[in-house]
């Protein structure tokens, strides 16, 4: 191995060592060569605390990564018309640039892992549909608000008023199904797009957007709000607040109040069954 040599003198003299049979002759310093030991990078044992830390750290880290990756899937739809359907999560519409319809899905419950997203043209619509595995759907956002039934085609479309509107299993959503599961959407709506959004339970809120618009649910609410276009709004069971609108508005609901001011346009229809308008 790599070494150095060291020079050894009488103590206190400084003087070199010499041979004693020969004291008159200068003998050679005696050398000895011995391993060199570099200490700048010896690595100093971890204590038990720092490597908890460490390990915690490097968990929550893979965690992160893992939820980012995860957390959002985007999907792009393209046409001059174009239909949503999601039986339970929370939606929101806003502009987007562009002409394609931009769609954030972030999944949500135990069995969120068993969702599908499906794409495709359906009559003369280009769709995105969340397929559900399920007839008896728990989200837990309902809480006490009681169920909602509803009949759902095999394709994931459903409540959209054509004539084949009473074909499909039926399907039950509450707060105590058996599979828990749901979807919350991000829309961005490009200028003068005309998109349909269907949603069975949860929440329906349009920001902003220039289109032409309607936003069907089962049992939700709705809001709107600076909205510039022709708009229909139709629940069976859920409130409808809806301001600074420009267009034709036209707002129904089954069960539910309404309420709507600074609205400018050619006209305004409300209809509510049950509830203060």
């Amino acid at each position: 191995s790599e070494g150095t040599e060291a020079d050894f003198h009488l103590a206190g003299t400084g003087e070199p060592i010499r041979d004693g049979a020969d004291s008159g002759r200068r003998q050679p310093w005696a050398r000895i060569s011995y391993p060199m030991v570099d200490t700048r990078h010896r690595r100093q044992p971890m204590s038990a605390p720092t490597r908890y830390r460490v390990a915690a750290l490097g968990s929550t880290v893979l965690l992160l990564v893992a939820g980012a990756l995860h957390a959002q899937e985007r999907y792009e739809v393209s046409g001059p018309h174009v239909a949503v359907y999601d039986l339970a999560g929370q939606v929101s519409l806003t502009p987007a640039s562009g002409s394609t319809v931009l769609v954030e899905v972030t999944r949500g419950g135990a069995d969120k892992s068993q969702l599908k997203i499906a794409q495709g043209p359906i009559g003369e619509r280009a769709t995105l549909r969340v397929l559900y595995p399920s007839d008896d759907i728990r989200y837990p956002a309902m809480r006490s608000r009681g169920r909602t039934e509803l009949r759902v085609r095999d394709d994931g479309t459903f409540d959209d008023h054509e004539a084949r509107g009473r074909e499909g299993r039926r399907v039950r959503i509450s707060d105590h199904g058996d599979f828990e599961a749901y979807a919350d959407l991000a829309i961005g709506v490009p200028e003068g797009q005309r998109l349909d959004v269907y949603l069975g339970v949860g929440k329906v809120t349009a920001t902003n957007v220039h289109g032409q618009l309607r936003l069907d649910g089962a049992g939700a609410d709705v809001t709107a709000s600076g909205v510039v276009g022709p708009l229909r709004v139709d629940v069976g069971s859920g409130d409808v607040r809806v301001r600074d609108l420009q267009g034709e508005v036209s707002l129904n609901t089954g069960s539910g109040d309404v309420d709507a001011t600074s609205i400018g346009g050619d006209a305004l229809r409300i209809d509510t069954g049950s509830g203060d308008a």
